[in-house]
């Protein structure tokens, strides 16, 4: 797996997701009564999305890149931040909500990771307590796209990005970074990052092995279909 290094360094600047988080986060809050006294996010990368819990007690995140923790460390200085792979983690504390969020799952290669993520989550969950995560779906990943450019900027600085389709439910990004330096030229970074997917249904039945409640919804929280591009997965452990 990709340590993302580059990408660590410079996501805050060209990715922007704006309220996407928020506005999801408090769409949920509508529909499920949670407890967020106790909260985790894996695959936490630079920690903007803990920001929205920061009236929680326990604010917890952990992610495989050091440098992405680095800059979580800045944005919420409150978390207890941990440097972790999410398919096999350890953390003395249980949580009332974990999350892995906007297709994070997705850079997991190799099935048994996935399983393995949903083992090592169910082990700290509170009993009643929700894992919420979303994926990018085979047909999202499938769509026939050879390869198709996108560009970021911010101030000096540029990113072009090319995204094409590398395998059956597999799709890559192409990431070129080309950073302004105080001699007026560019220094150039590239990373290269891969995701894969499984069958919607596949998940959720695997899933339901683990978690007593699974629903399988769209970003509107109504039921996902095979067509969905993004699909989300409201899992609970069972209570007491």
């Amino acid at each position: 797996m990709a340590n993302y290094d580059i990408l660590g360094r410079y996501y805050d600047s060209f990715m922007n997701f704006g309220t996407m988080f928020s506005d999801f986060m408090d769409k949920l809050a509508s529909h499920y009564h949670i407890e967020t006294d106790a909260v985790l996010e894996i695959a936490c990368g630079t920690g903007k999305n803990l920001s929205y819990f920061s009236r929680s007690k326990y604010i917890y995140g952990l992610d495989l890149s050091p440098v992405m923790l680095q800059s979580a460390n800045i944005n919420i200085p409150r978390a207890q931040l941990s440097l972790q792979d999410m398919s096999d983690f350890k953390i003395d504390r249980k949580f009332d909500l974990i999350l892995c969020m906007f297709d994070s799952i997705n850079h997991l290669l190799n099935y048994s990771q996935w399983l393995s993520t949903f083992k090592s989550v169910s082990d700290h969950l509170l009993q009643g307590g929700f894992f919420v995560f979303d994926i990018n779906s085979p047909y999202a990943l499938n769509l026939p796209i050879n390869k198709r450019t996108m560009f970021r900027q911010s101030g000096d600085d540029y990113l072009v990005i090319q995204y094409y389709n590398s395998g059956i439910n597999q799709a890559t990004w192409d990431m070129n970074f080309f950073i302004h330096q105080d001699d007026g030229r560019h220094n150039h970074y590239f990373e290269s990052i891969t995701e894969v997917s499984f069958d919607i249904y596949q998940v959720r039945d695997n899933l339901l092995e683990i978690f007593s409640q699974v629903d399988v919804v769209n970003d509107k929280l109504e039921s996902a279909s095979m067509e969905d591009q993004r699909v989300f997965y409201i899992c609970r452990k069972s209570g007491a």
